[in-house]
This record gives structure tokens, C-alpha cells and sequence, in this order.
């Protein structure tokens, strides 16, 4: 293809340029400019066709629309699993950077312009590549109306945002900056113009910038602009946008600190912006855990703010949501159906064997342990497999609140382990629960059974022995209430035991006394004695808030006959048989 015609298939693209919504349908139009020509354009036509496709494909970014932190322009569009990124802005040759710049001097159109200069003041190694982003700045604001269409304003609103940002780094330290009144300029021009069409929504990022920018505006623009601000409030929170009302309200409160006010106006505002969060989890109240969700928001707020008496109220709200999210079934129960041919569990049943058997096979067999090993595997399988169990926000729910929340990639995994665990565990659980059931019933064990088994607690301590027995007895009465909450708290005593046993200290000094360790930290220093594996399994039955978490919820009373079962009283004494097969328990003779 000769070069006037090639020329004219970029200017058409130019053209085409103004009337888009989004800056990567360029790089759809250069895309198809090339699949349409590729027979009739040279070797370095169809390279400079695709420079242009991987430039205008790059997603752009500015430190307003990222939280206020400072970020590269031009980032990849697409990260893969394998690590590799597209396109990666990092390996433009020095010969296309070169193509850029003369594409920014012939370009008649500011969209273009402005990103061919912007690459090149990021990438070029040039010594005066300041000039490029001082013409970059000038592009980004005539491309605010080069854009005819008008749902385009989050490319219009990002040349705003981008210009400023150029601008602060290079007049920085001028005391005349031209180029900054030539932004505020433009930025005026766009206020007034969206003030005017009551868009409220755009003057956001627009009024971001005017707190980026304080010493260009007098105090009775920035009134102006506050009370737009209330205006705006006012309209988001009539429409129940609650999200919208807020951004408001925080940027009046920005302005607020420019302006003469009063002392309580800062107080004003933040009571403002808790109570939209009490409005909306009111006008979301349909659903107990959406209602939970924004009360938590207002909680944090006022907790910021001091507001001891409001936080306390809001607490006995998520209560009350939470009973009414439980009581409606709002939180589903899946299950899934394992089936096992008739053979297979008797033969399971059978391997636990009879009479004083039983108890040692319980404790020692791997066909009842729950593998923790094979949960992590699982989370890292699905992790890659289902990669949108990542985008739901996931939280905990106790009996009459939210008790946790991930708050970092590693506590998400964590969390997500201890859901493949629960599976495993209680798998398990009810297999040694049914089996021993039958067992019993058939006469295949008795009480008399395990006491013979349980006699080596009295090596440890006679008074905690004497109190197991009477949990067993418990148990094998059927009394599993009874049984877990014996049982349940003679096991956190035997670990203590335990622990004084393998030569550790269960006791530290505090504020000139003693203390007890809680037992988060004996399960820890017992970890290297009783096995990885182990320590997780007791830790899930006993204190860990995503498993049965028996030994708190006992001791703080929320552990209820009716919430009474064979498994939880199964789980405490398959512990109890699993450490007592499974350690040398001596103690050493004192003079």
C-alpha cells in the first residue's frame, strides 16, 4: 500500500476517534484496520499497525482513580494465571517509542495525541522528555471536548484527572504555573456545565481535584461548590444511594477545611455520614444480612468518631438482624451425597474391632483422622480451578453476629482450608459417631471398655481422670450434653498436662502475678509433640471459631442442650483416644 493511502486509513481512524465511549475501541478500530488490509500493507505498515493496537489496548491509570496512590500510566489490559501479561507496556522497543513521536507531531486528533506524548514522557530515555508530558498536558485538556460523545465523560473526567496530575509534578516548585490555571481552567468550565445539568454524579472526581488544587480557588467558589455538595447529598439520599450521599458528604467535608467554620461542623458531618449507613441497612432491611452488613459500616464509623453509646445501640441491632437473617433462612445449607457400598462399611465398622479394641483403633486408625494435608491440596486445586470464589466477600457467622471476616489474601486461604476441613472432619466424625453407636448397641463395647483404655489418665492426674469416667459414663448413657461439657473441659486440662509433661510452662507471669496460657497458645507449644495433623484437628473442635469451637462456646454458656449431639461428645473423646494411643505418658519420679 502506498503511503498517501495508508495515511488516510489512520486519519479515518482519527476521525472515528471522537465518537467513541471508551479509549480501547481504538485499539479495536487499528484491529480491524489491520485485519482488513493485511494483504496490501507492508512489512512495517503492519508493525506500525500493531504498535498502535497494543498502545490504545494498554488500560490507563492516575493516581485519583486509585485511591489516591501513585501508579504507573499505562498498565497491562490482562494478567494470566501463568504471570504473564498483555500487552506488557515495559517491551516497546526504542524504534516504536520513535514511531510514537512522530505519530504525536502529524496526529490531529488530542485523544491520540495526548497518549502518544504520555507514553513517551513514561518510557522515553529522552533528556528533555519533560517537554513531552508539558504537551501532554496541553492535548489532555483539549481532548475534554474532543470527545463528541457524551457518555464518554470517564474519558473525559480521566484527562482531567491525568492532567493534573502531570501538572503537579512539573510546576510543583514554580511559583508561576500556566499550565496549572490552564487545567483549573478547563476544570471550571466542566463544573459550571455539569452544575448546571443538576449531573451530580460527575462533580465527584471533579471536586477530588479541587481539593488537589486549594490555592486556586477563592472561598466563595469553594462554598459554592459545598453547597453543591449538600444539594447532592441530598438528592442521593432521597433516592436511597446511599454509597453516592456519602462520597458528598466526605468531599464537603474536604471543603469544609478550606472555608471559616464552626468547631461542630466537622462533628455534623460525620453523624451525617453514620446515619447514612443506619439509613441504608434500614432501607436494605428486607434482608437480615444485608441490614448486618451496613450496621457493621456504621459500627466502624462510630467507633472512629468515640461514640461509645451509638456503637452499643448498633450492636444490639445486628443482634436482632442476625436473629432475623437465621430465623428466615437466609443462611443455605449445601450438601452433597457421598455413597459407599454396604461391604465397604462393614468392613470400615469392622476394622475398629471389639471390646478394649475399639478405643486404641479409634486412635490410631487413619481411616477416621481427618487429613489436613488433603484440605490444603483441595483449596489450592479449586483456587485455580474456580477463580470467582475469590470475588465474594466471605464472613463468619456466629449464633448472634458476624465474628470474622478475612482481611488479607493468606486469611482468605485460611479460610477456605478450614471449609474443606470442616468436610473432611465431619466425615469422619460420623462414621466413628454411627460405628460406635452400633457398636454399642450390639454389645460389641462397653463402658467398661474404655475405662480400661482411659486408666493411663491416672498417670497424668487421678482428679482429671476420675472426672473423664464420669463423662464416659455420660456417654455411653446417651447424655451427650452431659458428656461434651465434661469431657470438652478435661481435655483442655490433660493438654495442660500434657504440655507440663513435655517439659513446657502453662503458666506466665503477669502485672506481678501469675495467669494461665489461654488455650490457643498450649495447642501451639504442643504442636511439635503431637504432630502438625493433630494440632489442627484439636484446635478445630476445640477453639477455633470456623469448627465446633466446643471449649469457648461452653465457656461462655452459649453451648445449649438443645445444640447437644453424639458427634460434638464423638469428637472431643476421639481426641482424647488419639493422644492416649498415640503419646508415652510417664512422669518423672521427684525426690
Amino acid at each position: 500500500m502506498d503511503e498517501k493511502q495508508f495515511t488516510k486509513l489512520i486519519s479515518d481512524v482519527e476521525v472515528q476517534s471522537s465518537g467513541i465511549k471508551f479509549d480501547f475501541q481504538i485499539a479495536e478500530a487499528f484491529s480491524k484496520l489491520l485485519d482488513e488490509n493485511k494483504s496490501n500493507l507492508t512489512t512495517e505498515q503492519e508493525q506500525q499497525l500493531k504498535w498502535e493496537f497494543l498502545l490504545f489496548r494498554l488500560t490507563t491509570k492516575n493516581s485519583f482513580a486509585s485511591d489516591g496512590l501513585r501508579t504507573e500510566r499505562f498498565v497491562p489490559m490482562a494478567t494470566f494465571n501463568d504471570g504473564s501479561i498483555f500487552p506488557d507496556p515495559n517491551t516497546f522497543p526504542d524504534k516504536t517509542l520513535e514511531y510514537f513521536e512522530s505519530r504525536a507531531k502529524t496526529s490531529t486528533n488530542p485523544i491520540l495525541k495526548a497518549r502518544y506524548l504520555d507514553i513517551l514522557w513514561e518510557k522515553s530515555k529522552s533528556k528533555k522528555k519533560h517537554l513531552f508530558a508539558v504537551e501532554a498536558v496541553e492535548q489532555y485538556i483539549l481532548n475534554v471536548d474532543a470527545y463528541e460523545n457524551e457518555d464518554a465523560i470517564m474519558e473525559k473526567l480521566d484527562g482531567l484527572q491525568r492532567a493534573t496530575e502531570l501538572v503537579l509534578i512539573l510546576e510543583k516548585n514554580l511559583l508561576k504555573k500556566p499550565l496549572t490555571d490552564k487545567v483549573v481552567q478547563k476544570l471550571n468550565e466542566h463544573i459550571d456545565k455539569t452544575t448546571k445539568g443538576n449531573n451530580y454524579r460527575w462533580l465527584i472526581e471533579m471536586f477530588e481535584l479541587v481539593l488537589t488544587l486549594p490555592d486556586f480557588y477563592s472561598k466563595d467558589q469553594v462554598k459554592d461548590f459545598s453547597d453543591s455538595c449538600t444539594k447532592a447529598a441530598t438528592h442521593y439520599h432521597s433516592d436511597q444511594n446511599f454509597h453516592l450521599q456519602r462520597s458528598f458528604l466526605q468531599l464537603k467535608a474536604g471543603l469544609t477545611k478550606l472555608q471559616p467554620s464552626t468547631p461542630d461542623a466537622k462533628k455534623v458531618l460525620d453523624d451525617e455520614v453514620g446515619q447514612s449507613y443506619v439509613d441504608e441497612a434500614e432501607a436494605k432491611s428486607s434482608s437480615g444480612l444485608v441490614k448486618v452488613h451496613f450496621l457493621q459500616e456504621a459500627i466502624d464509623h462510630y467507633s472512629k468518631m468515640g461514640n461509645k453509646q451509638k456503637v452499643n445501640e448498633l450492636i444490639a441491632e445486628v443482634k436482632t438482624a442476625t436473629k432475623q437473617a437465621i430465623e428466615n433462612n437466609e443462611l443455605k445449607q449445601f450438601s452433597s451425597t457421598i455413597t459407599i457400598g454396604p461391604k465397604d462399611i462393614e468392613r470400615m465398622k469392622a476394622s475398629l474391632g471389639t471390646g478394649v479394641e475399639v478405643p486404641e483403633k479409634i486412635g490410631t486408625l487413619p481411616t477416621f483422622f481427618p487429613n489436613w494435608d488433603h484440605a490444603v491440596k483441595m483449596t489450592k486445586e479449586h483456587s485455580k480451578k474456580f477463580v470467582f470464589m475469590h470475588l465474594a466477600k466471605k464472613v463468619s457467622y456466629g449464633q448472634k453476629y458476624p465474628i470474622s471476616a478475612p482481611q488479607t489474601p493468606g486469611q482468605e486461604f485460611e479460610d477456605h482450608v478450614m471449609d474443606n476441613f470442616r468436610i473432611e472432619t465431619e466425615l469422619a466424625l460420623r462414621w466413628i459417631t454411627g460405628f460406635l453407636s452400633e457398636l454399642i448397641k450390639e454389645k460389641k463395647v462397653s463402658l467398661g471398655d474404655f475405662q480400661k483404655f482411659f486408666a493411663k489418665l491416672q498417670i497424668v492426674d487421678k482428679d482429671t481422670h476420675e472426672t473423664v469416667l464420669e463423662g464416659l459414663d455420660s456417654y455411653f448413657k446417651g447424655d451427650h450434653f452431659h458428656a461434651t461439657y465434661v469431657l470438652t473441659l478435661q481435655l483442655e486440662d490433660f493438654l495442660r498436662y500434657l504440655l507440663a509433661v513435655f517439659g513446657g510452662q502453662t503458666t506466665i507471669p503477669e502485672a506481678g502475678a501469675f495467669r494461665e496460657k489461654t488455650l490457643g497458645s498450649v495447642l501451639v507449644e504442643l504442636k511439635p509433640y503431637v504432630s502438625e495433623l493433630v494440632y489442627h484437628y484439636i484446635s478445630w473442635v476445640m477453639e477455633d471459631y470456623r469448627g465446633f469451637n466446643l471449649r469457648n462456646n461452653i465457656a461462655h454458656g452459649f453451648f445449649k442442650k438443645r445444640h447437644a449431639s453424639a458427634i460434638y461428645s464423638t469428637a472431643v473423646l476421639h481426641i482424647f483416644c488419639l493422644l492416649i494411643a498415640n503419646t508415652k505418658i510417664s512422669v518423672k519420679e521427684t525426690k
